[in-house]
This record gives structure tokens, C-alpha cells and sequence, in this order.
């Protein structure tokens, strides 16, 4: 397996589509750039990493099998009955690209044992959910286990654009310098 991948949005400025306000992440490309470096920097797979700044699910589908480290950034959206709707990646102002709840417990495969070992979801409230009655909420940090990741780092609230990339620019920094995930 390679040893990392990222996701990131496309466009620049404010967007304001089908009833939803996205912010500009500016910090986004940067906190791919910056774990490419820190993996470079430790000695991992320096000819294996790609940040991915068109952020097409379906090239999501397509690596979750191939990389040790899946990094995903974007906007979280949640419906008024707190049901995650989707990780938003829009690439500009008019098209915008959900990757769905479905569309990740669809990643299930039988090569379950080549599946991702970490994946990093740097959106604001991933492990939240509409509460399913005898399952527990139902969210992303969930779908992607279900799916086959070994481990998974996400969100219960809020987290600032610039914040992320520091907490997870930390993060990197001492899980490489071990040579653990």
C-alpha cells in the first residue's frame, strides 16, 4: 500500500448554494501540503503521496484500497434532524459534489484487510448523527468503520479552518515521528 492521499476543495471564495453557505478553507490545501511534507520528512513513501484538490468521490473510491492514509477535508452539512447529508466538495461556485453516508458504506469490500489503516476526516462534526434507536448515531466516523478503516480521526463539533490545520499538523508530527499508524 501507498502511504498517503488527500482531499481537499477547489474553490476560493464564498459559495452560496441550495440553501447552504460555504466558507472559503484556506487552510485546506495547506494542512495537505504540510502532512505530505511531514511524511517526506520521516521517510514515508516520498513517490506515493498526492494531494487531490478536485476531490471527486469517485477517485475517493478508487484509492480507499491503495493508501495507508486517507485525508479528507471540506464541509460537513447536516440536515435540520442532525442526518449527515454529506461531506460537501464543491469545485466552484456552480457544481457542487456530495460524498454521502451510502456512498461510503458502500466502500465495503472483500479486500476489507487492504482497506485504508487511517483516515482523517478534517470536517466539522463527523462523528455526529441523527440517533438511530438501538445504533447509536449515525455519522461518518461510523460509515468509514464499517467500511474497513482501522482507525479514524473526526470531529464532534466545530472546528475553525486554522485550528484544524494546527491540531492536525500536531497530530501528524507525532504519530510519524514514532512510525505509528
Amino acid at each position: 500500500m501507498k502511504d498517503f492521499v488527500g482531499f481537499a476543495p477547489k474553490y476560493e471564495g464564498l459559495i452560496q448554494k441550495e440553501g447552504l453557505t460555504l466558507a472559503p478553507l484556506p487552510f485546506a490545501k495547506k494542512e495537505l501540503n504540510t502532512a505530505i511534507q511531514m511524511f517526506q520528512k520521516y521517510g514515508f513513501g516520498q513517490k506515493q503521496m498526492q494531494p487531490i484538490l478536485s476531490s471527486q468521490v469517485r477517485m475517493l473510491k478508487k484509492y480507499m484500497h491503495k493508501y495507508k492514509v486517507i485525508h479528507i477535508t471540506g464541509h460537513n452539512h447536516n440536515d435540520k434532524s442532525k442526518q449527515s447529508v454529506g461531506i460537501v466538495f464543491p469545485f466552484n461556485e456552480n457544481d457542487l459534489e456530495y460524498l454521502t453516508l451510502q456512498q461510503v458504506y458502500d466502500l465495503k469490500s472483500k479486500r476489507a484487510k487492504n482497506f485504508t489503516h487511517l483516515v482523517i476526516l478534517s470536517s466539522c462534526s463527523t462523528g455526529t448523527g441523527a440517533i438511530e434507536k438501538g445504533e447509536g448515531p449515525i455519522a461518518f466516523n461510523r460509515a468509514f468503520m464499517f467500511a474497513g478503516a482501522r482507525n479514524i480521526v473526526y470531529t464532534l463539533l466545530h472546528v475553525g479552518d486554522r485550528d484544524a490545520y494546527h491540531m492536525l499538523k500536531l497530530f501528524y508530527e507525532k504519530i510519524l515521528e514514532v512510525h505509528y499508524y
